[in-house]
Order: C-alpha cells, then structure tokens, then sequence
C-alpha cells in the first residue's frame, strides 16, 4: 500500500509529477489480480483451519452425518476425564463438559447431566442427520445377513424377537436394521421370508424361511413317525424333543404336552421325575436309559419347594438382580441393549431387549434363557436349612407352607441364571432330600400317618 506514495513523493521532488501519475496506474493495474490471487489463498487456509478444528461453516439448521454424532458421543469421556478432579465430577465440572462437548461439535443441539447413581449420564440432542450421506449397506453385505440367517434359522419356527435377538446379538447390528430386513424380506417377491398370517404387531406370530413349516398341522400320528425316525433308539432330551415336536408339527406347547402324556404310556421312556422337566433324557428305547436317583422337581414340590414365575412381581425381582444396565455412550439411550431408567419396571422390555448377567456364570443371555437360582440349593436346605430368615430351619423340621414361603423370599435367590449351568431343576446337584422321620427330628406332617396333612 505504501509504494504509490513514495512514488508520489519522489515524481513532485524531481517535479515530474504526470510521470508519477502513469508509472502509479501501471502498478494498480499489475497489483490488482495479484491481491486476488492472495486473497483466495488466504480463504482456503481459513476453511482448512476451521475444518481441522471442528469449526466448519455448516449453519445451525443445516445437515449432519452420523459419524458427526458418534465422534460427540466418542469425545464425552475424554472431556470429562480432563475437567474432572480426583476423578469425581461435581454438577458444574458436569455442566462444564456438556458446554465443551457442544461447543466443539456443532452436531450437538444440546446436552444435558443427569446425575444417577453417583456418575453423571449426558442427554444430547443433535442436528438433523443427512441420511444421504449415510452410505447405505452394500447388497452383497445384505446377501451374505440372510445367508447367515438363513443358515442359523435352518428348520426352524421362530418369533420376531427371536429374529432381532439374531441380528443384535449374532450379527452386532441395530434391532432397528434388523426391522428392516424382516419388512424387506417378508415383502419382498419371490418372498424370503414367511409368517403364519398373524398381525405384525402379534409378538407371537411364527416366522420361517422355510414355507412349509408354516403349513397346515401335522397330525400326532406323522409327528410320532417322524420324531422316531429322527431320534431313533438314542438317548436324548427332553428340551430337544419338545422343540422338534412344536416346530415339526407347528403346535403350542400346551398341545406338546397332550401328545407327550399319552406318549409317555408305552411309547417314549424318561428318566425324568415331572412332565415338564426338559433337563432329563429320554428315549424310544427303555433299555439304553440308566436308572436315576429321584431328587428332582417332584420331591422338591412336594416337600414345599414352588419356584415363583418368572413373570410373577417376586420373578421380575429376582431377574432384576442381573440385568444388565451399563453405560455406553454409542447407544441411543446411553445403555447397553436399550436400557433406559425405569425400564426395568417394563414387563415387555424385561422379555424382549433386556440381557442379563448368569450369576453361576457369568454370561449374557436372554430372557427366555434364563431361569431363578437360588443362593441355596433347595435340598441342602431340606436336609440343613440355611438362606435368609424366616423359616431357615432345616426344611423336614418344618411345615411345607414354611418351606413354600422360603422358597418364595427374593433374597433366597442370588439372581437368573442360564438353564444349562443352573442346578435349581436338581440335575446337577449334589445333594439329595434326606428321609424324614421322627428320629431325624422331622415335622410329624412328614412321617406320622396320624397328622392331619400327612401324604404318603
């Protein structure tokens, strides 16, 4: 800026000043594009710089990608780390990472702390996401889901929750991309997937890939047929067998058992000691069983031992003890598998997307995976008593309505467990129910043919 004056200057002392004048216009002239030319480059740095350190030029109404919103949910923990003290995060150290989160990620429409449980949980709101740029799933991707799919589901009956537990827990993917694949294949023509015509909103309504398992019923006699041809003379159990007869014949369980009653008479051997214990072998052939001890599920009841439904406010009680609610911030609701607070009053959530952690094992399983399990086997408590008051007495001391009312206390139980590591169905466990009798110090209802609700 500082030539065409000392040009001027010079031009007016050496008094040739109309000189000065042309030799300034030819200057202004080259100077011109020059100037534009750094003025772009100035610009590009600028938005380069912006760019590097989250302060793009998208307007606050304007588009967003996903990854926008998880690179904000990824940088929580790392904020909160650097402004927390001695690691324990105060209301305004909160409010200070939720400022920080939004103020280097224009993703985020607002956030929000929420103290629970002595940790704070961040409530976000973001932008609108540009589902454009989503890039959508490839379709050789898709093809090789229903290959698995149909691979897993192969012969087989299954629900809707069934199919998105498949997709969460199998696959790692959303149970909404797993909504869409269901919609996708069950409308699509040739269709792949098929359903018994029941509502879509109908849980229980039966999905295949395998059209002619959705068929008309078979009847018991071509079940019975085919479930020797499939079984033969081996030993094999009883939860085996119930799924093949429901899914080979599509009928419920209720009707499984009606067959199974009059099966039982001749036909198929068990070694069980109750009609629905689906631990327990059992074969078409009497000979390849080996004789059990009788400990199980029939002595337990008649001795008191009655198990809450899972369903029941007790069985919901217990289940809670291993549900899993931890935090991950790359879920919607900030939990794992869908948690969110009060879900675990949500009878329907506690069936469908909850887990739970196997408190003999350790693993996560499902729902339907799950049985009660006591802290104290039932026939340790039979034979020495044991577990939390009232009626921890050995139970042949005591009446069986005590012994039902123990059974029946919440913190009896140490929380759900995975049927196959479980021993509550006795299979496994390594007591047996002592003999009562009056020399033992048992209840007179257990031994005295004379007391009024004694039974042989």
């Amino acid at each position: 800026q500082g030539v065409p004056i000392i040009l001027s200057f010079v031009a007016r002392l050496l008094n040739i000043g109309s000189i000065g004048k042309a030799i300034k216009k030819i200057i202004q002239k080259i100077r011109k594009p020059i100037d534009k030319v750094i003025s772009k480059a100035i610009d590009f740095v600028a938005k380069k710089v912006r760019k590097l350190f989250g302060r793009g030029d998208k307007k606050k109404d304007g588009k967003y990608t996903q990854k926008d919103r998880n690179q904000a949910k990824k940088a929580i923990p790392s904020i909160e780390k650097r402004i927390a003290k001695d690691g324990k995060v105060s209301e305004k150290e909160a409010k200070k990472t939720a400022n920080s989160v939004k103020r280097k990620h224009p993703v985020v429409k607002s956030v929000t702390p929420i103290l629970k449980n002595k940790t704070y949980n961040y409530n976000m709101v973001f932008r609108q996401v540009d589902e454009v740029k989503t890039p959508l799933p490839a379709e050789d991707d898709i093809n090789s889901e229903l290959s698995r799919a149909k691979k897993y589901f192969e012969n087989q009956l299954f629900t809707p929750n069934e199919f998105y537990t498949f997709f969460v827990d199998i696959l790692k993917m959303s149970k909404g991309t797993a909504q869409n694949r269901r919609r996708k294949w069950e409308d699509s023509k040739p269709q792949i997937l098929f359903n018994d015509g029941k509502k879509k909103t109908d849980s229980n309504r039966k999905l295949s890939f395998q059209s002619e398992l959705l068929s008309t019923s078979m009847t018991q006699e071509e079940t019975l047929k085919l479930a020797k041809k499939e079984f033969k003379k081996r030993v094999f159990k009883m939860g085996a067998f119930m799924k093949f007869i429901t899914t080979t014949a599509n009928i419920s369980e209720s009707k499984y058992y009606d067959w199974l009653r009059e099966w039982k008479k001749g036909i198929l051997f068990t070694s069980e000691t109750s009609l629905g214990d689906n631990n327990k072998d059992a074969s078409f052939d009497k000979n390849s069983l080996q004789p059990r001890e009788a400990k199980h599920k029939n002595i337990r009841q008649k001795y008191g031992y009655y198990q809450p439904e899972k369903e029941s406010s007790i069985g919901q009680l217990i289940m809670i003890k291993g549900l899993i609610i931890e935090q991950d911030v790359n879920s919607p609701t900030g939990h794992k598998y869908n948690y969110e607070e009060g879900k675990e009053k949500d009878l329907n959530y506690l069936k469908s997307d909850a887990r739970y952690t196997c408190a003999r094992k350790g693993i996560i399983m499902s729902w339907s995976e799950a049985i009660l399990g006591h802290s104290t086997d039932t026939a340790e408590h039979w034979n020495n008593g044991g577990g939390s008051a009232p009626f921890n007495s050995p139970g042949h001391t005591q009446t069986k309505s005590q012994n039902t009312f123990w059974s029946k206390n919440v913190y009896n139980y140490q929380g759900p467990e995975e049927k196959k590591a479980s021993s509550s169905s006795g299979g496994s466990s390594k007591f047996t129910y002592k003999t009562p009798s009056k020399a033992k110090g048992s209840h007179p209802m257990w031994w005295d043919p004379n007391h009024k609700n004694y039974k042989p």
